[in-house]
């Protein structure tokens, strides 16, 4: 859409007018801008085209996608300005667990761009959630399949989008399976992506990775998420968190709910840990035990 052309001639601008007017004639809903920017960030294109963008009559949800090498500076750049909605802070993610577009090369970034998240009313992107049936008749991602991620892996992915608040963009062909549709549709996940603050990767050690989020909802008291994650390939971990580095007073009790089932696992006294399975993950709800004030 871009190749060739000479930001600095005023057509340029108007070039650009021209296509986002003819999007909002359409009814475009949700434009995606490839390598826009990343390591070769393309300043001038994405000023004009994103001032395009906001001049139409119609809203339209503008996301950026890197074409190498995405960053926190350049994303930052991007917040700064207001010149998305959403920008892609991975490569192309699909169905695997290792290599370049699996799940478990999102994790770094997604802790390195933590801070961003709602910045400006904007959100880092970890690509589309490869779920259900997906692929193409030919080419690399041939053949047609369902996504070649286990059950488990499916769960981590969903975790992890949920707990960063990417965008939540299904790549998948509808209509599903059951299951696919219960990690989409899930309420407490989707009330862990819609009502949450402070999101945060706590540490890494080794494979074993711990985020925590605040519950904006309910106000009258405070709740916290926290999320274990075991990024390794073969085999379970302990995964332990300390309840003073979610900013909790120590010495206190707290009831700790598992997210997934709403099962209650019990009080717990300045520290929880839990066994995580391979490529696995843990979601729980952190509340302080209100027994005495009952």
């Amino acid at each position: 859409m871009n190749y060739g052309i000479n930001t600095s001639h005023p057509a340029a601008m108007y070039y650009y007018r021209s296509i986002t007017d003819m999007f909002s004639s359409w009814g475009v809903d949700f434009v995606k801008a490839d390598c826009f920017y990343g390591g070769e960030i393309h300043k001038d294109e994405v000023a004009l085209f994103s001032q395009a963008i906001s001049r139409t009559t119609r809203t339209m949800t503008l996301s950026y996608s890197p074409g190498n090498g995405a960053n926190v500076i350049t994303a930052q750049w991007l917040v700064d300005n207001g010149y998305a909605d959403m920008y892609r802070i991975t490569a192309d993610t699909w169905d695997s667990w290792t290599g370049a577009s699996g799940i478990a090369k999102q994790f770094p970034a997604a802790a390195a761009h933590a801070k961003l998240i709602g910045a400006g009313d904007t959100y880092p992107d970890l690509d589309l959630l490869p779920l259900g049936h997906l692929g193409h008749l030919s080419g690399v991602h041939s053949p047609p399949r369902s996504t070649r991620l286990t059950t488990v892996e499916q769960r981590t992915a969903m975790t992890l989008w949920c707990m960063a608040r990417s965008p939540l963009m299904f790549g998948g062909k509808l209509p599903t399976d059951d299951l696919t549709l219960g990690l989409l549709t899930h309420k407490e996940l989707l009330r862990l992506h819609e009502f949450s603050m402070g999101n945060r990767q706590v540490y890494q050690a080794g494979d074993a990775v711990v985020w925590h989020a605040v519950s904006t909802k309910p106000v009258t008291f405070v709740e916290h998420y926290v999320a274990f994650f075991n990024l390794a390939v073969d085999h379970s971990l302990t995964v332990a968190v300390n309840f003073t580095d979610l900013g909790l007073p120590s010495g206190e009790l707290y009831s700790v709910i598992d997210a997934w089932d709403s099962s209650n696992l019990g009080l717990y006294k300045d520290t929880f840990s839990a066994t995580v399975y391979a490529r696995g993950s843990g979601l729980y709800r952190v509340i302080k035990d209100l027994t005495p004030f009952s």
